[in-house]
């Protein structure tokens, strides 16, 4: 039996829904919330499987209603629903935590099955809203990497330009060495400083030894003016 508690402002529309899941045999209304304040203390007390939470209110934005109770009951599963079927409706109700998204011109059809889903655990979001989300997932996962092992953001040639640069050859040398133009390093040696955020070659020279890309730096580097 998954209990549900609805939290719908408008009155004709939490009827309506309370009216229809009563109708479905593994359900069941632990309770129904007009009012924003008293959401949360309703969460705490009934302790619902599924939360149904509309994000139009009169007094204040669904989204930050959403955000604080989660603040205080993250297990929370909510099912939103929203009036449009724009894709950003939909991912900024993900990014604050809702587990599914239903518009209302298609609720009374689809929220049984997706209210099934969230209590199996799943979620519910359209196809592509499930494929936005899935690739933000891979570029916090890589930029997290990135910033946990900075060499990461290197590509294979940079980090052969920032070996070079801390065993001290200037940008002619290295271009000797690699077999490309001294314009080519200067922009390799510009684009090592910006992707790991060091004012000047020394301090990457030093960043290279501190990260085991050579052992230890020269008695002399390459000049830091010359990038």
């Amino acid at each position: 039996m998954v209990q549900i508690l609805l939290a719908v402002e408008d009155p004709l529309l939490r009827n309506l829904l309370a009216d229809r899941l009563v109708q479905e045999t593994d359900f069941q209304i632990a309770g129904a919330v007009g009012d924003p304040e008293s959401l949360l203390e309703v969460v705490q007390l009934s302790h619902p499987d599924v939360i149904i939470l509309d994000l139009q209110w009169s007094a204040v934005s669904g989204l930050a209603l959403l955000e604080r109770v989660l603040l205080n009951v993250p297990e929370a599963m909510f099912l939103t629903l929203v009036s449009e079927e724009a894709e950003e409706s939909q991912i900024q109700a993900a990014q604050n935590g809702a587990r599914g998204v239903v518009t209302k011109t298609e609720g009374i059809t689809v929220l049984p099955q997706a209210i099934r889903a969230l209590g199996r655990g799943e979620v519910w979001f359209t196809r592509q809203v499930s494929r936005r989300i899935f690739q933000e997932y891979h570029r916090l996962a890589r930029q997290l990497r990135e910033q946990e092992q900075p060499l990461a953001g290197l590509s294979v040639r940079e980090r052969e330009v920032l070996s070079h640069i801390a065993e001290g050859l200037t940008n002619r040398d290295i271009a000797e060495q690699l077999h490309m133009s001294v314009h080519t390093v200067k922009l390799h040696v510009q684009h090592i400083l910006q992707k790991l955020e060091l004012p000047n070659r020394t301090d990457a020279a030093v960043f290279a030894v501190r990260e085991g890309l050579v052992s230890s730096l020269p008695r002399r580097i390459a000049p830091k003016d010359i990038v």
